[in-house]
This record gives C-alpha cells, sequence and structure tokens, in this order.
C-alpha cells in the first residue's frame, strides 16, 4: 500500500480495529498481521476493483490514475514564512474544497471529481518562505484564486519545533467482550 505513512496507518489501525470488532482476529497485534498478509498478497487490491466494478467506476483507472478526471488549473501556495507548521485547521481546508466543487454544500450539489486540494506540509514539518503548502487543483484560475487566502489563513507557524499529538487519540465505544 503506497502512500504516505500517516494514512498507511491510520487504515491499517482502522483495518484491525473492524477484524477485532467482529471477532475475525483475537487481538489487534493478530488483526494487523492478517491485514499486512492481506495487502502484501494482492487480495485486499482485488477487493477493492471489485467493489469499484459493482459500483459502475471504471477499473482502468486503479492501475492508470491517468485516465481520472484532472483539474485544467494546478496552483502552488507557498509558505510566506520560516516557521513549523504549529497547527493546520481542517475546517478551512474543508471548506476551501467544497468550494472548488469537491464537496457539497447542499446535498443537490454535484461534486467535482477532478478538483481539490493536495496537502503537501502538514503539523510537525520545517518549512522555509516559498515552500509549498497545498496544490490547488480547479476548474479555473478565478476558483483558486477564491480559496488562496483561505488556505494560507489555515495554517499557523511558530519558530519552534512542534510535538504533534499520535494519529489516533483514543478508541470510542470499542466492545472488548460480547
Amino acid at each position: 500500500m503506497a502512500g504516505p505513512d500517516d494514512l498507511r496507518a491510520l487504515a491499517l489501525h482502522e483495518a484491525a480495529l473492524l477484524l477485532v470488532m467482529t471477532e475475525a482476529a483475537p487481538d489487534e497485534a493478530a488483526a494487523a498481521q492478517m491485514v499486512e498478509a492481506v495487502i502484501t498478497s494482492g487480495k485486499a487490491f482485488a477487493a477493492f476493483a471489485a467493489v469499484v466494478a459493482a459500483q459502475g467506476g471504471d477499473v482502468r483507472t486503479l492501475e492508470d490514475p491517468s485516465l481520472l478526471p484532472h483539474a485544467l488549473i494546478i496552483e502552488t501556495v507557498t509558505a510566506p514564512e520560516d516557521g513549523y507548521i504549529a497547527d493546520l485547521d481542517p475546517l478551512i481546508i474543508g471548506r476551501a474544497a467544497m468550494r472548488l466543487g469537491a464537496g457539497r454544500e447542499r446535498k443537490e450539489d454535484i461534486i467535482d471529481p477532478a478538483v481539490g486540494l493536495v496537502l503537501r506540509a502538514k503539523p510537525g514539518d520545517h518549512v522555509t518562505q516559498g515552500a509549498s503548502l497545498c496544490d490547488i487543483h480547479a476548474r479555473t484560475a478565478a476558483a483558486a484564486a477564491r480559496v488562496r487566502d483561505d488556505i494560507l489563513r489555515a495554517y499557523r507557524y511558530q519558530q519552534s519545533p512542534v510535538t504533534v499529538p499520535p494519529l489516533i487519540k483514543e478508541v470510542i465505544g470499542m466492545r472488548t467482550s460480547p
């Protein structure tokens, strides 16, 4: 499974937790081994491809992402200063993505699969002025411009290193016995 380490850790944790909750594994350690084995063998990918196909998706895009819709405009937002990323406001980021068309404000809104945000810097990272913070994928330059200041406002900096909180703070409501 490729991708950012924190996303991989979260996906493995959640899959292992589901195996424990459904009693398919005796504990989280055994479940994590099961998840790793399914990913390594390719069975997880095959199952995901079957889900995509069952929902009418084009499974070719799983191997060739260039077949997916893509934005006409990609603008990089850069850090205005040196420092450590102390915080990144998820609500501001989510609303910016929604305003691009990557989400819905109302249920009748149409989601545009070609637009969105790619975050390049996250809390704890040290950046220098001009470093890439985020890529805006938009249909028009005007749409990118409308969210640029919001993205800059979502980042907060400090000069000293940041203690990054754990990826998973706690698991709420998990039953450990029937």
